[in-house]
């Protein structure tokens, strides 16, 4: 999964579905099963999706919206998708029912902290983690995005 937004950290889930996270940004971390993800601009994120063993005679929606903490003009609406496993033949269900997730709301750091909490590296005696002990560099970075609010009471 990738988030490809430009400023927007995304929460993600699946209803009534668990993932695992394997590896963040092409490096692995110790694997941890969650059912939101917080997936920040341009971050690629590894999932396993555990899947229902059977047909489990429903639908389920897949669901991603914004987190955001600060003011300023931003689409925080929610995105949506349709897991639907395949029904086996002849079956008698037509209007299968809709599972929804649970997202975290719009500003929920406390899950944003729980969640960033859990990556972990995946660093043992057959995965070392070279850490370099000594800055030799450093960088500072600023980042402004430049908004273009709507006047009041118009669509842009």
């Amino acid at each position: 999964m990738m988030n490809a937004a430009l400023n927007d950290e995304l929460f993600f889930s699946i209803a009534n579905h668990t993932l695992t996270v394997v590896d963040v940004d092409a490096i692995y971390v110790k694997p941890f099963k969650t059912e939101t993800i917080l997936i920040t601009p341009g971050q690629t994120t590894n999932l396993l999706l555990k899947a229902k063993p059977h047909f489990p005679n429903a639908t389920f929606l897949i669901a991603g919206r914004p987190y955001a903490t600060g003011q300023g003009t931003f689409d925080n609406s929610t995105v949506v998708g349709i897991l639907q496993y395949e029904q086996p033949p002849k079956s008698p269900f037509k209007n299968l029912p809709l599972f929804k997730p649970t997202l975290p709301s719009l500003n929920d750091t406390s899950f944003a902290a729980n969640f960033t909490c859990k990556l972990r590296c995946l660093a043992n005696t057959w995965f070392l983690a070279n850490v370099p002990q000594k800055v030799d560099k450093r960088f500072f970075f600023t980042i402004g995005p430049r908004t273009n609010p709507c006047p009041k009471n118009q669509t842009c």
